[in-house]
């Protein structure tokens, strides 16, 4: 997914939902033998431009916490 991509969806959730905090899962919420994953929340944006140290295109992280 590009930034466009995820701006465009974002802003078609409307004005209700902009409030609302943004979780990060996998596939599955849960193991393999069934525990609970622990929920994880977008706390922080990192980005690093095409040419930065190691970066051959750009990037946009999303970092998590629980």
């Amino acid at each position: 997914m590009t930034v466009k991509e995820l701006i465009k969806h974002l802003e078609s959730l409307g004005k209700k939902r902009q409030n609302y905090s943004v979780r990060v899962i996998e596939e599955t919420d849960y193991d393999e033998d069934g525990t609970a994953k622990p929920n994880h929340w977008i706390d922080d944006i990192e980005i690093s431009d095409e040419g930065d140290s190691g970066y051959l295109n750009g990037e946009i992280r999303l970092i998590g916490n629980e």
